[in-house]
């Protein structure tokens, strides 16, 4: 998919700039946090709870939950993505640019992009790092519950608690678990490459503008 400067520029909807930027500014503070942050880091803590208990007891809990403990349990989950994220980075599938371009080259273009282009650009942009981050941390959210809930499996198999019925269920769902976090990951993998070929498309429009305008100088 190509991400055209000019056409993001001279967008026809232009006229509602106040309505579409309180848009943006709802999306970049309240989305990205729910999908990219809050989702994964409650996707482990729940891996965790079920593995220490069963998930009766955790269906049970959430059902009687108050609108307090879920407010704790969102704040929980925001903090814990960074270390989901910080795991991710160790074992690189967390990723800001492509192999062939140092995480200093990208911070230099994306604070040249962000002080040089419009408010228009700056949310396309922003969907495309939302995107590429709610990717990276699920798929890590996803292999360390399903590491979570292997061990406690395996547990109960040498305890004698688990009859086959339950290894063969388990089996399944670690076949489906292992396939999200692979799709998943190619999919966080392809927004990074949008992402910075977004950042790279800006560069070069602004480059071709300073050259047109220096040759069209008397």
């Amino acid at each position: 998919m190509s991400y055209d400067v000019a056409t993001v520029d001279h967008d026809p909807t232009s006229d509602h700039r106040s309505s579409r930027s309180a848009l943006d500014r709802v999306y970049e503070r309240v989305i990205r946090d729910l999908f990219a942050r809050v989702a994964p880091g409650l996707l482990v803590l729940l891996a965790l709870a079920v593995s220490v208990a069963s998930f009766g007891d955790v269906a049970s809990a959430l059902e009687r939950a108050s609108i307090w403990m879920w407010l704790v349990a969102f704040g929980a989950g925001w903090l814990t993505s960074f270390a989901i994220l910080a795991i991710g980075r160790r074992f690189n599938l967390v990723l800001l640019s492509p192999d062939t371009t140092t995480d200093e080259q990208y911070w230099t273009a994306e604070e040249r992009f962000r002080a040089s282009t419009s408010r228009r650009q700056h949310a396309e942009y922003e969907r495309l790092v939302t995107v590429r981050d709610a990717t990276a941390a699920a798929s890590v959210a996803l292999f360390l519950s399903l590491g979570a809930l292997a061990t406690d499996f395996v547990v109960d198999v040498h305890l004698h608690e688990s009859p086959w019925a339950e290894i063969r269920n388990g089996a399944t769902a670690t076949i489906v678990l292992v396939g999200l976090g692979i799709g998943l990951q190619l999919s966080h993998r392809e927004y990074v490459k949008r992402a910075w070929r977004y950042l790279a498309e800006d560069r070069e429009g602004r480059r071709e503008n300073r050259g047109r305008a220096a040759t069209s100088r008397p």
